[in-house]
């Protein structure tokens, strides 16, 4: 039924569909029918079949020899990142809302967001296969949902931390109120910006969706026209190391563009001040950022913007250690715990996109590379005499970084924190010349001579089992190598890795990229793409954004092109540094469930959360754990806490795989008897993966498999827990504990009793 782009008139397409069923079953031999899922399952289960078990997937595809449909990986790179900024904020939202019971208030609620975030998930907009001006209409409807939740989430905040009448009386007599910074990747933030030019400090509230304690570093946009210093005071009022960061020229260019653009009428910032934050499991605290004199706060110092030196220059917190060749502006190595360093670089190129028009006639002549299609033609690196990148070095005690100018569209930054075992490659890429005429798709490459991965290396497959990857391989055939570009690019969700027996290489994105590993000791992934010529594949639009969103229109050329900028998380393991690959794994999935869920911050002016003169001399909380700072255990994740439908739904996850080796890989059991405490509930019963039946409503079906038999079923029962004080076994003692088997996730609803919020 349908098709794409086609399915467009329902009852005409039913009315013919009744038709052709009726007279084929007229016919008596073939019995044809409207199908489900279940009744799909149920038929072929009914085979009493021995199934084959496919344990790879399909990627990457072509339908030609030259057209392999590896170039979505990557397209429409900023869309890719708002909507997996969206996704992450609507399950911050949610939780929040089911504490203080937003849905039962009839104000604003997540439902909106939610709606924008199911309808992007849709395969011509995750993918960026769509027209521009679909990608547009795409992009409002998550702007306005995002502009209901962080009402929700200013609410409950408010309601959490100072009560609503505070925040009314603040936002009366101030003008102002707690506001969350929308550009904040490019220092551009209205209310911290605001308050810091007229000279008064900022309260900063921060919350952290995730169910672990978390060491997080923050950065807020000021401008330095009244105070170039800031001291950065915690919720307990101690005074925290703090760092005042001045832009670079990347982005005061970006900013300028986003103005001249109007993509945004906030105030922009000259600086950032950074610290870092010790953050309580789903909790919230509170920041005041003071003005100082000078002297008083830590200021970064930057070295590099003279002529060219000949010694190294060194990135060190103590944990890692990052050397660049301060002649040739590139990075060369990274040092662990003191250890020898292991050779790194990182540098930009970008493939040249076929046209279609260059190549021999009975070759394919005429397949370009578009939205879908990934054809290559050469390799560039930036710039073009490769030891011309501007380094800059700034170093302060919070955090050290290393500015690299590989030409006026292409930088990269790294960064390193204080406590950090982990490093920051920030990358901007934009806008793409094409005055050339040639469409161009930008790389970022990290290559090591230290790590022999030889011919493999691993992506993850949705976020979750990491998917073995052989170069010019296919496990269930024999591979004619007619792209040895385009044909090894693999999706990446969140990491890439490569790995000997002594050392490993992971990469955390985040948002979608291609990425390929096209030599021993190499990863790289496409950025940005900015092409000229359409693929054949249904879009009918060449992908040339312009920072105006009019790509392809009468004047393509009058708006510039789209910048984008992301970050990379790099992880460096060395076997002798932790526990080997188990350690590493590890380490690698913790810190891709941190980028997914980062904190949420906000800002404001200092008196939103103090009492009024009449008030009573009670203390506002500056700082709380919904979950009483309980934590779950490092294995497990809290992936959903939210209300729908009036249930309460609760859903974990193990983060491990078995096979990945080592104590991460085995059950784990915990109580999730105090991720609760803060709802008001009188009955906790499993339900399947979609909160749509319990466990066990109907058998569990046994598949025969070549592999290992039959599948057998859960065998729990749905109904755990009784009555909110959590008395009934298995929740004796108050107590309700569960067992997550490695990769298991597990989905529990909660019968609320009053959408009025428990105490937190």
């Amino acid at each position: 039924m349908g098709s794409d782009f086609n399915y467009g008139r329902a009852n005409q397409w039913f009315k013919n569909m009744d038709k052709l069923i009726h007279y084929v079953n007229a016919d008596g031999r073939v019995n044809v029918l409207y199908s489900t899922p279940e009744a799909y399952v149920d038929a072929k289960h009914g085979y009493n079949h021995t199934w084959s078990v496919k344990r790879d997937d399909f990627f990457p595809y072509s339908d030609s020899s030259h057209a392999y449909w590896t170039g979505y990986f990557s397209s429409r790179p900023t869309s890719k990142r708002y909507i997996r900024q969206a996704t992450s904020f609507l399950q911050a939202a949610r939780q929040l809302e089911l504490t203080v019971g937003g849905k039962s208030s009839g104000g604003p609620t997540t439902d909106g967001l939610e709606a924008a975030v199911s309808l992007t998930q849709h395969h011509d907009s995750i993918t960026g296969t769509e027209k521009q001006h679909v990608a547009n209409d795409y992009h409002e409807r998550l702007s306005a949902g995002l502009v209901e939740a962080q009402t929700v989430v200013v609410g409950a905040v408010s309601q959490l931390l100072g009560g609503e009448p505070l925040l009314s009386n603040a936002a009366s007599a101030d003008g102002s109120t707690l506001r969350f910074c929308n550009y904040a990747n490019a220092t551009i933030c209205e209310p911290s910006v605001r308050l810091s030019r007229e000279g008064r400090s900022i309260r900063v509230v921060v919350y952290n969706p995730v169910a672990w304690t978390v060491r997080a570093p923050l950065r807020v946009a000021v401008s330095t026209h009244t105070s170039c210093e800031w001291i950065v005071q915690g919720p307990n009022n101690e005074t925290l190391p703090s760092q005042t960061v001045s832009v670079d020229a990347t982005t005061r260019r970006l900013q300028h563009l986003l103005h001249e653009t109007n993509a945004s009428s906030e105030a922009a910032g000259d600086a950032e001040v950074a610290w870092v934050a010790d953050l309580q499991p789903l909790g919230l605290a509170t920041f005041t950022m003071l003005p100082a004199s000078v002297g008083r706060a830590e200021r970064d110092v930057v070295s590099g913007a003279g002529p060219r030196r000949r010694r190294d220059e060194v990135l060190d917190n103590g944990i890692l250690r990052l050397v660049f060749d301060a002649e040739a502006g590139s990075l060369k190595g990274i040092g662990i715990d003191g250890a020898e360093p292991i050779q790194l670089t990182t540098s930009l190129a970008w493939y040249n996109s076929s046209d279609g028009l260059d190549v021999p006639e009975g070759k394919d002549r005429g397949q370009a590379g578009g939205a879908y299609i990934f054809r290559p033609g050469s390799k560039t690196f930036l710039p073009r005499h490769r030891r011309d990148v501007e380094l800059r070095i700034v170093k302060g005690e919070v955090v050290q970084e290393a500015h690299q100018r590989f030409g006026d569209w292409a930088t990269l930054v790294t960064r390193l924190y204080q406590g950090q075992a982990h490093f920051e490659v920030e990358w901007t890429v934009g806008p793409i010349p094409v005055s050339d005429g040639l469409g161009k798709e930008v790389v970022l490459e990290y290559r090591s001579s230290t790590i022999r991965s030889g011919r493999t290396f691993h992506t993850d497959s949705n976020g979750r089992h990491m998917m073995h990857r052989e170069r010019d391989h296919r496990p269930g055939w024999r591979l004619n190598v007619t792209e040895p570009v385009a044909g090894n690019y693999y999706p990446v969700t969140a990491a890439a890795t490569i790995q000997d027996r002594e050392h490993s290489l992971a990469v955390l994105v985040d948002r979608a990229q291609g990425a390929a590993s096209l030599a021993s000791g190499r990863l790289e992934f496409m950025l940005h793409r900015r092409l000229l010529a359409d693929d054949g594949r249904g879009v009918a639009e060449a992908l040339n954004e312009t920072a105006c969103g009019d790509a392809n229109r009468e004047a393509p050329h009058a708006c510039g092109g789209l910048v984008a900028r992301g970050v990379h998380r790099v992880l460096v393991q060395r076997e002798g540094s932790g526990e080997g690959p188990a350690h590493a794994a590890a380490v690698r999935r913790t810190a891709q469930a941190l980028v997914n869920d980062p904190p949420l911050v906000m800002a404001g002016p200092v008196q939103l959360f103090e009492p009024p003169p009449a008030a009573p001399p009670a203390p506002t909380p500056l700082a709380l754990s919904l979950s009483g700072g309980a934590t779950l255990p490092p294995d497990v994740q809290l992936l959903t806490f939210a209300e729908l439908a009036g249930r309460g739904i609760v859903r974990v996850a193990h983060l491990h795989e078995a096979g990945e080796g080592g104590d991460a890989a085995t059950p784990a059991t915990f109580d999730l008897a105090p991720l609760l405490r803060s709802i008001k509930f009188s009955e906790v019963t499993e339900v399947s993966l979609t909160a749509n039946s319990e466990v066990g409503a109907r058998p569990r079906l046994r598949f025969n498999s070549e592999e290992d038999g039959a599948v057998k079923g859960v065998g729990r029962p749905p109904t755990l827990c009784k009555d909110s004080s959590l008395v009934h076994p298995p929740c004796r003692g108050g107590r309700l504990n569960i067992t997550l088997k490695p990769f298991e996730v597990r989905t529990f609803e909660l019968r609320l009793d009053s959408r009025s919020a428990a105490a937190v």
